[in-house]
């Protein structure tokens, strides 16, 4: 199994949520395009050899443009926000190959996968179920994504290619 890439959210979910409800979804996309772009950036020492100068979320303060574009606005975003040392934690990206443990992977959006899910509706006892569901806007929907449900009930999900294994 190849290891896998991380990539970058906030320590507190809801607020990510209500930014990306802000600005379409923006707020993500700006945030890992923030992060990628301090993890490329590099300084030359006295040798003139190039180093990685990396990006350590407990030290670099981090400031975020994002939402649409505006007229005459540097750097050309509607909102800016700001996140202290601490406040954006680093996760592993998505597995293609097997299951991914929800909340722990955040899955991409508008893709079905296959979930796991505890039922507890109903006169059985709380089982788990298995069922397709797509993430969309930071909320597990069916299929056709009309409908929401399933809330923290979400144990894991996986590609739908990988059903033929458990």
């Amino acid at each position: 199994m190849t290891e896998r890439k991380k990539h970058y959210r906030l320590k507190d979910r809801t607020l990510q949520f209500r930014l990306d409800e802000l600005s379409g979804g923006d707020f993500s996309k700006a945030l890992a395009g923030e992060i990628e772009s301090r993890l490329a950036d590099t300084f030359i020492d006295d040798d003139g050899m190039k180093h990685p100068l990396g990006w350590d979320a407990r030290d670099d303060r981090l400031f975020v443009y994002f939402g649409p574009v505006m007229k005459h606005a540097v750097p050309g975003k509607r909102f800016m926000a700001a996140f202290e040392p601490g406040e954006i934690e680093a996760v592993p990206a998505t597995s293609p190959e097997g299951w991914n443990r929800y909340p722990e992977i955040t899955p991409p959006e508008g893709v079905v996968f296959e979930i796991e899910y505890y039922d507890d509706a109903g006169d059985e006892p709380q089982c788990i179920q298995r069922t397709h569901a797509i993430f969309k806007q930071g909320r597990w929907h069916t299929p056709d994504g009309r409908e929401e449900f399933f809330g923290n009930a979400v144990l894991r999900f996986r590609s739908c290619d990988n059903q033929s294994d458990n």
